[in-house]
């Protein structure tokens, strides 16, 4: 209980003002983004590549800084360096075993037997403050990789400053850092693959979109939870529009050589024990919530079991019900704007974001995904609620986060913390937001001001004519009327998310 207290007095302000820092830094960059079109930042601003460089270094710079300094969470970085360890020795086929705690899926095995094998060659010592860097490393990269894409995607759509501030919100948010490069967890790993799921989505290639999704699924068993939005891209733009026999057989193959490159990848493991530590992985953590700051941690029931009743009803029955009523609702909302492919990765964030809320068993870390996919939302359109619910999760997920890290000790936890019962409630609160602001605004073409390519004057921009020539590729649209979601439409929905 002293050491409680001790790290509670002394980390407590560094807490603070890393949490300070991130507001600024998302105020800072809304403003940049805003003035980003201005002539007078485009002219002074010329070497836009040398800028995006020195972006990108410092934050490789800063991230192995903050990587060397922090031992991380001792329980995730002791399995991924004993799990490196036991695939350089053992190899795929001895790896599972029942005899060794293991809560990973194949995908992340391969990436930490080249860390076991850099290990050995490099002769790092064991649990040596260059060891737990390189266990970190991985993620690391995979920030500035999910970095580099929001940069393209928004120079392509935006100016190239405001693409720079965009990307700076992302790279330097405090939450982000502290994941991969202080905690030393893998999330922006399969992250970056969700990223690349809805990137391709938007672009209406549906193959790539499934490699990136049993990508992701063999990286973490999370990225089940984004099966209704591959699902709603594939029912519009197979079933809904241009339905042919040739473009279904087409797709069908496409999922299924997506399929069977990753059953290729699991058969070194042996599918015996792939099937095992999948579902021994899902049914795991069986807890109303796992130190996650959403409705349940609100009502004080972090590590209480889902099986306990309110009113003769389990909780796991309460959340299942939630997870049934958001998967509609996303399908819902699918259905009603079909030939907007921008949807997508708004849709992946309102869904993980409010799933996050409301279900049972969610981790405190569950919900990073959520924060880059508003920004990618934003690219495609700039909507003010939509960066408020940025910065607003943002904050939240740093505390919930940052209280874990610094702060859990099992023997010492208080479901009833003062911190974490007021991060629910902002939780609770910003969802709220997001549902009654940032979604009715996203679909009604409300945004700042014109996504284009290239800089375009205000004059032009003002002028709907001249952004329908054909040289600027996204103009904004009404998002038009949809065809009605029926009630047979319901019912389907309904069956395909049950099953």
């Amino acid at each position: 209980m002293n050491n409680i207290i001790y790290i509670w007095e002394n980390f407590m302000p560094v807490i603070h003002l890393a949490a300070l820092f991130g507001i600024l830094l998302a105020v800072c960059c809304y403003l940049g983004f805003i003035l980003g079109e201005e002539a007078i930042i485009a002219s002074k601003i010329r070497n836009y590549r040398y800028l995006a460089f020195l972006l990108f270094l410092f934050a490789l710079l800063l991230r192995l800084e903050a990587a060397m300094r922090s031992e991380g969470f001792e329980t995730d970085l002791s399995c991924f360096a004993a799990w490196a360890e036991r695939m350089y020795t053992t190899g795929a086929s001895g790896f599972y075993s029942p005899e060794v705690f293991t809560d990973y899926p194949p995908g992340y095995m391969y990436v930490l037997w080249l860390i076991g094998g850099l290990r050995r060659l490099l002769d790092i010592p064991y649990s040596s403050p260059l060891h737990l860097t390189l266990l970190k490393l991985p993620a690391i990269l995979c920030d500035l990789a999910c970095g580099w894409l929001l940069y393209r995607e928004a120079a392509g759509r935006l100016s190239v400053s405001q693409a720079l501030f965009l990307c700076a919100a992302y790279l330097y948010n405090p939450v982000i850092l502290l994941n991969s490069a202080v905690w030393g967890q893998v999330d922006s790993v399969f992250t970056l693959f969700l990223l690349l799921m809805c990137l391709a989505l938007v672009k209406g290639r549906l193959l790539p979109a499934y490699i990136a999704f049993c990508a992701g699924l063999l990286l973490k068993p999370q990225m089940l939870i984004f099966s209704p939005v591959l699902l709603a891209g594939i029912m519009d733009q197979v079933f809904l529009h241009g339905f042919s026999l040739r473009r279904l057989g087409k797709n069908l193959l496409s999922a299924l050589l997506s399929l069977a490159g990753t059953l290729c990848l699991c058969l070194p493991f042996g599918m015996d024990n792939v099937w095992r530590q999948y579902f021994s992985t899902v049914e795991s953590y069986p807890y109303a919530a796992v130190n996650a700051c959403n409705l349940w941690g609100m009502l004080g029931l972090n590590w209480v079991s889902q099986d306990n009743t309110f009113l003769g009803i389990s909780y796991r029955l309460y959340g299942y019900a939630f997870i049934l009523l958001i998967v509609v609702m996303i399908l819902s909302v699918s259905l009603r704007h079909g030939d907007d492919r921008e949807k997508y990765p708004f849709l992946a964030a309102v869904l993980i974001l409010t799933l996050f809320t409301f279900s049972v068993r969610m981790h405190e870390r569950y919900l990073y995904p959520g924060l880059i996919l508003l920004l990618l939302a934003f690219i495609y359109r700039p909507v003010k609620a939509v960066w408020f619910c940025y910065g607003s999760f943002s904050l939240l997920h740093f505390y919930n986060t940052a209280y874990v890290l610094f702060f859990y000790e099992p023997e010492n936890y208080d479901r009833k913390a003062p911190l974490l019962l007021l991060v629910s409630a902002g939780m609770l609160i910003t969802v709220f937001l997001l549902h009654r602001y940032a979604v009715p605004e996203y679909f009604s073409g409300t945004v700042l001001y014109i996504p284009r390519a290239g800089h375009i004057s205000p004059d032009d921009a003002a002028d709907p004519a001249s952004l329908n020539g054909g040289s600027h590729r996204c103009a904004p649209r009404p998002s038009g009327k949809a065809p009605s979601c029926t009630g047979t439409d319901l019912i389907w929905m309904a069956v395909i998310t049950f099953v």
